[in-house]
């Protein structure tokens, strides 16, 4: 696997939706990928995001490929370390005085580290994610709504946490969230259409073939794995409607300010029609406690060797395909750790 494997189909995607191009063309998009050295035996796969998100493909498709790729490696990098030390924050764990140690441990989180090398655009949605954490607790709703509209870069990885939002916030009676997430939709298609006027025709036209592609990837979710290996292709749209009753079980039974928040992430993975190893980064929140416990009584020299061990232990992984059914097990790791915490601190 080559680095930013998935920022070639990114780069490709903005350039030529504001070129007039058609990115949800097997034909047109192979064309793009041969001028920026895409090897030649790899084989490629029509554009799947939906065509809000190319406001985000246009202003990376503007800058030369190469530059683009380290660009966004850095802005990843970013998003992901401010949102880590948000989540750390918010859930009350005692700060590290090294903040490069901090950092580092955000980084080397697999999920985390797969986003990197695979070059995807998962840092947007978890910033999206957070800074809606962030300003809801900081009674900025309008605003926290318009972030939240980010994590609509990956709607499949949220649906859990969709439902009971929309459970807590209605009994809250948060009605400037909601008219913060339409604005920040409205927002994203606006300039999205302005960069790709025909990008919705031609995602229409694409969703004919899309569900059974989705299906017949062994991704990292549960019912990927049961659609492959039982031959039946409704298992997605079964864990859809149990994610949907799971997270309005979670919303009616809420009594704190957005407690089970971290706990509706874990079930929205654990649910997800769709998802591969790098989707995983709503997973950290849950981690960040363990590793937190974990490390407490490391010294820095220490810490530093867990680092390195991890990134060399979760590379093979990061970049073997095969290797989905692994993955699948985070969320419900993450979930299983997350309840001991709770019990061991009640």
């Amino acid at each position: 696997m080559m680095y930013g494997y998935d920022f070639y189909y990114l780069w490709c995607a903005g350039a030529m939706g504001s070129s007039g191009g058609n990115p949800y063309s097997v034909v047109q998009l192979n064309q793009c990928l041969a001028t920026i050295s895409w090897p030649a035996s790899e084989g490629v796969q029509a554009l799947t995001h939906p065509p809000y998100n190319f406001w985000l493909y246009c202003f990376l498709g503007y800058f030369p490929f190469a530059f683009s790729l380290v660009l966004w490696s850095f802005i990843s990098a970013g998003l992901f370390v401010w949102s880590g030390l948000k989540w750390w924050k918010l859930q009350d764990l005692p700060p590290y005085k090294n903040r490069i140690i901090a950092t580092m441990l955000i980084l080397v989180f697999p999920p985390i580290l797969s986003t990197l090398i695979w070059g995807q655009v998962n840092a947007l949605h978890f910033f999206g994610l957070t800074g809606f954490a962030v300003l809801y607790h900081a009674r900025r709703h309008l605003l926290a709504g318009f972030l939240l509209s980010l994590t609509l870069t990956k709607p499949n990885l949220y649906l859990c946490t969709y439902v009971y939002l929309a459970v807590v916030l209605t009994r809250q009676r948060s009605w400037s969230v909601y008219a913060g997430g339409l604005l920040g939709l409205s927002a994203q298609v606006l300039v999205s259409l302005i960069f790709f006027p025909e990008g919705w025709q031609l995602y229409f036209k694409r969703l004919t073939s899309l569900g059974e592609e989705a299906v017949a990837l062994a991704g990292a979710t549960l019912a990927q794995q049961l659609s492959i290996n039982t031959g039946w292709g409704g298992f997605p749209i079964l864990f859809c409607v149990c994610a949907l009753i799971v997270g309005a079980a979670a919303g009616m039974r809420e009594s704190k300010q957005l407690s089970s928040l971290p706990l509706t992430l874990g079930a929205s993975l654990i649910f997800a029609p769709y998802c591969w190893s790098h989707g995983l980064v709503s997973c950290l929140p849950l981690f960040l406690p363990v590793i937190e416990r974990f490390t407490r009584k490391l010294s820095e020299r220490e810490i530093l060797l867990l680092i390195c061990v991890v990134a060399c232990a979760s590379m093979p992984l990061i970049v073997n395909a095969h290797s989905q059914m692994i993955w699948m097990l985070m969320p419900f790791l993450a979930i299983y750790l997350a309840n001991r915490g709770l019990n061991e601190r009640n």
